[in-house]
């Protein structure tokens, strides 16, 4: 007997979705191809199922059997198994049944086309593959909501990406920076799990002294990591605030240096994950602060004394 279930199909869907974001990572075109095709096909079939199991018939084939599985009557099929309606029919009769979609099926013919055959994932011609993985995020995304499916459930860890690659407002450093970090997280992932939680802490350590001698320059400040929280390492530039308080006293005003030390990260690494942002545009798409203020006396005095003695002196007003 040949069973199928809603839950089952969105279940499958989830699986090679969020096999789909792993192989976009990695670069692997042609596995990205598949896993998102997959994945779409059984989301649009997980829709049409719940609205009535027999919309996943093929019309032109005549499959008594299969409409009797579907119809939950597999007891007087005479084949065990079923067949269904291929990718873009799936996608295709969704679209008829949502038609305030806004993703088409010319955005995700390439997917289409690697689904049903008519392309193999390893002929592919060169080219950007990122504008149909994002149209496969948004009409993921679509057929989600139809469905009454929160999004963090369906792509899980991959939810930041997917909603800059869904986004239309992001920019281009937005969504560089977004698939770096994922990618980082990925491989930070891939490290938690290979090591023992109770000697992460040495290890992670190791790797970040591992790099602190090849950064660049004197001028080095540890930020937490984007990507995997630990202390990364940003490369950048030191700067005084030249500034005075003032104090009133029996009338009389007396102003006082109010120097800070500032820290302009321009760069960041993490040892641990291996996330690199290289300048302060990825920086701040990161969400990395863009300044901050270092409490060191000593350090402050060094710098004062490099901008040759700028400092103002207490002076009565």
């Amino acid at each position: 007997m040949s069973t199928l279930s809603s839950a089952q199909l969105l279940k499958s869907s989830q699986e090679w979705g969020r096999r789909a974001f792993v192989s976009y990572l990695t670069n692997d075109r042609s596995a990205l191809l598949i896993d998102a095709a997959v994945s779409l096909e059984h989301l649009s079939k997980a829709y049409l199922y719940g609205q009535h199991p027999a919309l996943l018939i093929d019309l032109g084939k005549k499959d008594f059997d299969s409409l009797l599985h579907l119809c939950s009557l597999s007891k007087h099929a005479r084949r065990p198994r079923m067949a269904t309606i291929s990718g873009t029919e799936a996608f295709n009769r969704v679209q008829i049944l949502l038609p305030n979609m806004k993703t088409s099926a010319a955005s995700i013919k390439t997917l289409i086309e690697v689904r049903d055959g008519t392309i193999h994932a390893g002929q592919l011609p060169p080219g950007d593959i990122t504008s149909t993985f994002a149209s496969f995020v948004r009409a993921s995304a679509e057929i989600c909501e139809a469905l009454g499916i929160d999004l963090e459930d369906h792509w899980a860890e991959h939810k930041a990406l997917a909603d800059s690659l869904a986004s239309d407002s992001i920019t281009k450093i937005e969504q560089r920076v977004s698939e770096l970090i994922a990618a980082a997280k990925l491989r930070f992932k891939a490290l938690t799990d290979s090591i023992p939680q109770g000697e992460q802490a040495g290890i992670f350590e190791a790797m970040r002294a591992a790099i602190e001698g090849a950064l660049l320059g004197d001028e080095v400040e540890e930020s937490p990591c984007p990507s995997c929280s630990q202390a990364a390492y940003c490369s950048g530039k030191y700067e005084v605030d030249y500034d005075v308080d003032v104090d009133v006293d029996d009338g009389i005003a007396v102003a006082y240096p109010a120097n800070t030390l500032l820290f302009y990260p321009a760069m960041l690494t993490c040892g641990v994950c291996k996330l690199f942002l290289k300048d302060r545009d990825e920086l701040k798409a990161a969400g990395v602060n863009q300044t901050w203020e270092i409490d060191d006396p000593e350090l402050l005095g060094e710098y004062m004394d490099r901008d040759q003695g700028l400092m103002p002196s207490p002076t009565e007003v």
